[in-house]
């Protein structure tokens, strides 16, 4: 399964909701950008850089269909469930592994922001 977080049409706690309920092998992508604009792009331009969130999305779709319907063993079901792309860089952001979601508190970084005067 593939979300991007802006998704306005398909809400992210509609579809974190059904993977969680989900009781067969799964994997979740979490995307930056609105309504499959990461799984669109490749209709758009075959060309992609290898480290962005088409590229990402499309390979795990790949592998998991080779894996599940043509029974190639390539390591798909040993990876992380979750993966999800964080970061200021749009479509190019890196993405962090979770192994399950919600992930547990000791794989989280928490960062504290204070509000003050200019």
């Amino acid at each position: 399964m593939s979300h991007n977080h802006d998704d306005n049409l398909f809400h992210s706690e509609v579809e974190l909701s059904a993977w969680e309920r989900l009781q067969v092998p799964k994997k979740l992508d979490l995307n930056q950008g609105t309504h499959a604009s990461a799984e669109a792009w490749t209709l758009a331009n075959e060309t992609l850089s290898p480290k962005s969130a088409a590229a990402h999305v499309w390979d795990h779709a790949l592998r998991w269909c080779d894996h599940f319907l043509k029974d190639i063993d390539n390591g798909v079901t040993e990876e992380p469930q979750v993966q999800m792309q964080v970061g200021g860089r749009g479509v190019l952001a890196p993405y962090q592994s979770f192994d399950s979601w919600p992930p547990p508190a000791s794989q989280l970084r928490h960062t504290g922001l204070r509000l003050h005067a200019r």
